[in-house]
């Protein structure tokens, strides 16, 4: 009996000695309840920082019924430095308002390296983190990483024309040494998208293209990673324009200019007549046309397809006269509109004077001119000269 009266003793002082350590861990947690009315603090940064770059912009944000205005210290370790006696290599403090701040290091790496962020914040508004009681500072930490930077170039024309094929390239280069990176580059995403529609865009090696019907801008974002790096995203916008049409003539080998002003020979002469539309050959299905005489007599010119042109023939009997070429361009789309096209070609003498003939009886005379003033002078001079030996 004594025995159990014993071991019930021991027990009892077991049980209340456990009771008198545990009281500091209730009240601790009493504190750890006000401490919970901070749900969580949030570190929002870039995914990478650049070398050269400072590590700045970072958003904090703490969710908090205590108040909006917290005084906070935000320190940058390196990684490989962590130990417990680590010095920082920057600090900022500051206070949250409205439960977010901005904490700008000035501190930027000139090699690749591995950062640890870690933001203080006292829950006391009354005092800084410096002077804020031990149990009433709170801790949040997050990684970074600083990584070399590329440029994409990213290639595209500025402007093109609806229904033809527009290619983008890009060739990465390094942002320290402006080299070429022969690293391979891993194209993460292509969006090409045209108002809300987005259109497809087939990636070939290091290009991607695509085409569309509709007039406006278009815009290509393409997001490329290369190992090593900072992830790169770049855009470029381009112009949808319409196509314009665009005939080309050319009469026995002279362009429309040159047959419209200095004229062409007489006799059988090739016309070709090659249509352009946009920075490509238009689908032209046939091409109805005359020409005019000076008598005004209309003949009838047969057009026929040759390659990415269309030829035919006419011989021009009379010179020194106006002959007109006009007629009607269609199309295979039966929902574009015929062009009208009409060119004056003139035949030799047709043009008052030719430029050409004119300038050379110009030079001509004027070098008879100068030989017969040379020879005038030394005439005059021979003269005077054998006039002085006689004296």
């Amino acid at each position: 009996m004594k025995n159990k009266t014993i071991k019930l003793s021991f027990v009892t002082l077991l049980i209340i000695s456990n009771l008198i350590l545990l009281t500091p861990l209730i009240l601790s947690a009493d504190e750890v309840a006000c401490v919970e009315g901070v749900e969580n603090i949030y570190i929002i940064t870039k995914d990478a920082y650049a070398i050269n770059e400072k590590i700045e912009d970072i958003k904090l944000e703490i969710k908090s019924n205590i108040g909006g205005k917290l005084n906070y210290q935000a320190l940058l370790y390196p990684v490989s430095l962590l130990t417990p006696n680590a010095s920082f290599l920057a600090q900022q403090v500051g206070k949250f308002s409205n439960g977010t701040a901005v904490a700008n290091f000035i501190y930027s790496s000139n090699t690749p390296n591995n950062f640890k962020i870690t933001i203080r914040v006292c829950l006391d508004e009354t005092k800084s983190v410096a002077s804020c009681d031990v149990d009433k500072i709170i801790i949040e930490e997050k990684q970074i990483e600083v990584k070399n930077s590329f440029k994409l170039k990213l290639n595209c024309p500025i402007r093109n024309y609806a229904g033809s094929s527009i290619i983008c390239t890009w060739q990465p280069t390094d942002d320290l040494t402006n080299k070429v990176i022969g690293t391979p580059v891993t194209i993460q995403e292509v969006i090409v998208t045209q108002g809300e529609s987005i259109l497809p865009s087939p990636i070939t090696g290091e290009s991607v293209s695509f085409t569309t019907n509709i007039i406006g801008a278009v815009k290509v974002k393409v997001i490329a990673s290369i190992d090593g790096y900072i992830d790169k995203t770049e855009e470029v916008i381009v112009s949808i324009q319409t196509a314009t049409i665009i005939p080309e003539l050319t009469v026995d080998g002279k362009n429309q200019d040159v047959v419209g002003t200095l004229g062409v020979g007489l006799g059988t002469k090739n016309i070709i007549l090659k249509v352009n539309e946009g920075l490509g050959v238009a689908d032209v299905a046939r091409i109805s046309a005359i020409i005019i005489t000076p008598t005004s007599k209309e003949d009838i010119v047969t057009f026929i397809k040759s390659g990415d042109s269309w030829k035919t023939s006419y011989d021009f009997k009379t010179a020194g006269q106006k002959y007109i070429l006009k007629g009607t361009i269609e199309f295979n789309d039966i929902n574009k509109a015929s062009e009208l096209f009409n060119y004056d070609i003139i035949t030799i003498d047709a043009a008052s004077i030719n430029p050409k003939t004119s300038s050379n009886i110009i030079w001509i005379s004027i070098s008879i001119f100068i030989i017969i003033l040379i020879i005038v002078s030394i005439i005059y001079f021979l003269r005077r000269k054998g006039k002085k030996g006689k004296k």
